[in-house]
């Protein structure tokens, strides 16, 4: 089916704005019952992938002040999720990592949003929610191989 142009951009307009939101409350419901913050598991989440970061590549990335990046790092730290380390070139800068025990946090946090998305998707009509996981590993595998390329 051949869609015009401009019906295709308002579907994924709408689709952008609901998967964001979507997003947003399976965060909140990922988080309701944990000692952290929503920046504070973007933080992690971040730290995650990047393995190693500072204060302002943070702050940067959460679009948020240094300060306010400050305050949730303290927090990550004091629960020993990630760890201050002297940047090897410049001694006045710091750079964060997770721990052993923020990688065990971050597990805890991605198995619940699992968890959560399974049981959505497995209210799905049958047929449907195949096509949902192939479409989305499909679109994830066109942007990873586009991105590639770019770099």
């Amino acid at each position: 089916m051949e869609l015009s142009s401009d019906f295709s951009a308002n579907i994924l307009r709408n689709l952008i704005t609901e998967l964001h939101f979507i997003n947003g409350k399976i965060i909140e419901e990922v988080i309701r019952s944990e000692d952290i913050s929503i920046n504070q598991f973007y933080i992690l989440e971040y730290l995650n992938r990047n393995k190693k970061t500072s204060t302002t590549e943070l702050a940067n990335v959460l679009k948020i002040s240094q300060p306010a990046v400050t305050q949730f790092i303290n927090k990550l730290v004091q629960l020993e999720y990630i760890s201050k380390n002297n940047h090897p070139e410049d001694k006045r800068r710091t750079i964060f990592a997770l721990t052993q025990g923020g990688q065990k946090k971050i597990k805890i946090l991605q198995d619940h949003q699992v968890s959560i998305i399974k049981n959505r998707i497995g209210a799905m009509d049958k047929g449907k929610d195949l096509f949902l996981i192939e479409g989305l590993k499909s679109f994830v595998d066109s942007w990873n191989r586009r991105n590639t390329y770019e770099s």
